[in-house]
């Protein structure tokens, strides 16, 4: 993947634009449509301008995201097909501590079964949590794409942890 396919891929995560983007970044939106097609390259200002707008880091645009090499990763000590890794792996990049009270607040939706709430971040994504379950888990692909598309949402990982009572 090149960096205007990443330029690219962060900005329709973010739900953006390209004039969005190139007003963010002080350059033209032509710029950064030349950069995401992939015929000229962004300059290194660019690239810091790029990776502000975007919310991302210089090295998140232009390394190469590291793949495993088998089918399976231990993640926490459980072993997770390499697809759901990968998720897990998004998410924690995306979002530290996913219980963090900062990125909630007006934007919950409590479910009526198993006492879940549907939580809405502040960077778009829907989060599963249901406090009636003990370990944290990873949805499959295909839950993933249909919440995401039910939901248009931009991630959507299932989290259960114990609640503390008091």
């Amino acid at each position: 993947m090149n960096i205007g396919e990443r330029i690219k891929r962060y900005r329709e995560e973010k739900r953006m634009t390209q004039e969005e983007v190139a007003d963010r970044a002080g350059v033209t939106a032509v710029s950064v449509s030349r950069w995401e097609r992939g015929t000229r390259d962004p300059t290194f200002r660019d690239v810091e301008k790029i990776a502000a707008a975007l919310g991302v880091t210089m090295e998140e645009l232009t390394r190469e995201p590291k793949r495993g090499t088998g089918l399976r990763k231990i993640i926490d000590g459980k072993l997770y097909d390499t697809e759901s890794a990968l998720i897990l792996f998004e998410f924690r990049r995306k979002y530290q501590d996913p219980l963090n009270p900062l990125f909630f607040g007006k934007n919950m939706v409590h479910v009526e079964w198993e006492d879940a709430q549907y939580l809405k971040t502040e960077r778009g994504a829907y989060l599963y949590y249901c406090p009636k379950r003990k370990d944290l888990q990873v949805v499959t692909e295909r839950e993933v794409k249909d919440t995401i598309r039910k939901l248009d949402a931009d991630a959507y990982i299932r989290i259960f942890g114990q609640v503390e009572e008091g």
